[in-house]
């Protein structure tokens, strides 16, 4: 096997971002840098994408502080929890209200429910939640060790390409991750952008359960790594699929083993690895 197996190699690679028309309500803003080429140096503006810290509360209980993409806060906030394990469902939720950095969510649940699921964050800290988590990381359900659902190798096909071909905020600063969720017949049914990928797939999630999609049926293909923090939340959130075009880390391989989420790394036409699960794979 040759060392860069791995490796996806482009020949003649675009320079997404001069392609790439300027969507000014999107969250990027442009900064001045030196681009070096054969042919000497240019002064030239770019989009850089912007990133924001917001700090989460459920029922007054300040949950977690996080950087994401200051847009889709509905659906970040639905998202997270249902991915972190406070909730069953969008409907759960009673309202989301944004205020400058914070979230500030209510949902009908049982007060105890939150002490149990709730880590112990660092108010203080600046860096993403999710990422910052050491270990196995709690999950409330597991998956059937009989799969309902099969999925044809060609709906994660087609899944990477729309995650290539609607990522305009990626081509345009090359900073965001991107998440779909689909279904088994490969439809579609919700794609978020982030600079976070843990908030990305917060995103997608959310805005599916928020449109009323069943995740039981439901697959979660991303771009970012397979770690134990994208694992667990593809396990709460209840799909019983997790795709990505990039590679796994051995606690998300674990953890998904555990639990018996199928996971499948290296999503690249006309190959995939599938690390788990292989039996919802046709």
């Amino acid at each position: 096997m040759p060392l860069d197996w791995h490796v996806e190699r482009k020949i003649g690679q675009n320079n997404f971002w001069r392609d790439e028309g300027r969507d000014v309500s999107a969250p990027y803003l442009p900064y001045r840098c030196v681009e070096l080429t054969e042919d000497g140096n240019n002064e030239i503006d770019v989009d850089v994408i912007v990133e924001k810290e917001f700090h989460l509360s459920l029922n007054d209980v300040p949950l977690a502080s996080f950087f994401a993409t200051p847009r889709e806060f509905k659906e970040l906030a639905v998202g997270f929890l249902l991915c972190e394990g406070f909730i069953d469902h969008a409907i759960d939720v009673i309202s989301v209200e944004v205020e400058d950095d914070k979230l500030i969510c209510h949902a009908d649940i049982c007060p105890d429910r939150i002490k149990k699921t709730r880590r112990d964050i660092d108010p203080d800290s600046r860096f993403d939640f999710c990422s910052c988590a050491i270990g196995s990381r709690p999950c409330r359900k597991k998956i059937g060790s009989e799969p309902e659902l099969e999925f044809d190798r060609k709906v994660f096909f087609k899944a990477i390409e729309h995650l290539k071909s609607d990522a305009k905020t990626w081509r345009r600063t090359g900073g965001t991750h991107s998440v779909i969720v689909c279904d088994s017949e490969g439809d579609i049914l919700a794609f978020c952008e982030d600079v976070s990928r843990a908030s990305a797939v917060d995103k997608a999630v959310g805005k599916a359960a928020l449109a009323g999609v069943d995740l039981s049926n439901c697959a979660i293909v991303a771009t970012g790594r397979l770690s134990v923090t994208m694992v667990s939340k593809a396990i709460n959130a209840g799909v019983s699929v997790l795709a990505s075009k990039a590679g796994p880390i051995n606690e998300g391989i674990d953890l998904a083993r555990a639990v018996g989420l199928t996971l499948v790394g290296f999503v690249r036409p006309p190959h995939m690895y599938v690390y788990n699960g292989i039996e919802r794979i046709i």
